[in-house]
């Protein structure tokens, strides 16, 4: 709103000084710019329609250079961090993200300020989405590990269903964004931007993500012991042993997950574990979720 209203203020004193110049140059061709020794010119010689017009055309182009010039000059400006702000909170995820991790949501903004204030063209561009993927990954990362580890059985299943869905879309494409969902701090992959909004949308995480934030009965689910989860996450394990063979020790060692073959192992691994274990009605499942999802 501030820049509204200077560029409206800037208009009004342009178009004040070019009306001013205008009529100058009115009175000049009126009084000085008369043609005295060429009479068949009359063009400056006695026509006030002509003039007339002549003068709203210099006028018009002034304006136009003079608004340009102004536009141009704010829109190189970097935005405010209210601005930025306010331009973020249009998207749900970070709006919930806002009112629920406050602290996770200042990171996130300062970390947005600062990529305007270097370069405010790159707020548009593909650097940027990669930059943001990144940070979604990595940092969004901590606070929903840590909500996980309270969240009910049922919000857990709904967050665990949109990520098969999700990362069941991102291996058509290939393994290696896959990959860089389960292991978000990887830095032999770079997000792919577009291809992550596309499987956000087309597994309705977003949705699972927020009622991850908004969750207020977040309690301490430890009614399933540790040796519980280790007996079915052993037959897990068994099951994959069986199915893939050696490879399995890539689930123990994924930074030695170098090639796509590699990759597309712990991928598809990771599928078969995260559906055996997603199941609302069986809390030793769901405990094994958790351990696996926190790495613990």
């Amino acid at each position: 709103m501030g820049d509204d209203i200077l560029l409206l203020l800037v208009y009004v004193l342009l178009s004040g000084v070019f009306l001013v110049m205008t009529i100058t140059i009115n009175k000049r061709m009126k009084n000085g710019y008369k043609i005295k020794d060429a009479p068949k010119y009359r063009l400056f010689n006695g026509t006030e329609n002509i003039r007339g017009t002549i003068m709203l055309m210099v006028f018009f182009t002034l304006f136009v250079i003079g608004y340009w010039g102004v536009k141009h000059y704010l829109r190189i400006q970097p935005p405010s961090i209210a601005k930025i702000d306010m331009a973020l909170q249009k998207d749900p995820l970070l709006f919930a993200l806002k009112e629920e991790e406050p602290e996770t949501y200042q990171k996130f903004l300062i970390f947005m300020k600062k990529i305007a204030d270097n370069d405010i063209k790159s707020l548009s561009n593909e650097q940027l989405q990669q930059q943001f993927s990144q940070w979604m990954l990595q940092e969004m990362n901590s606070v929903f590990r840590k909500r996980l580890l309270h969240a009910s059985n049922a919000t857990l299943h709904q967050y665990v269903t949109a990520l098969l869905k999700e990362l069941e879309y991102l291996e058509i494409f290939g393994s290696d964004q896959c990959f860089l969902v389960i292991f978000p701090d990887s830095k032999d992959v770079q997000p792919n931007a577009e291809l992550f909004r596309k499987a956000t949308v087309f597994s309705d995480m977003e949705k699972a993500k927020i009622a991850l934030l908004r969750e207020k009965n977040m309690q301490m689910q430890s009614a399933v012991s540790k040796d519980e989860t280790n007996v079915v996450l052993t037959q897990v394990y068994k099951n994959l042993l069986q199915h893939y063979g050696e490879k399995v020790s890539l689930l123990t060692t994924p930074e030695n997950a170098k090639s796509v073959e590699e990759r597309t192992f712990l991928c598809d691994a990771y599928i078969e574990i995260y559906k055996a274990l997603n199941d609302p009605t069986d809390p030793v499942k769901m405990a094994s979720m958790r351990q696996m999802l926190l790495n613990d």
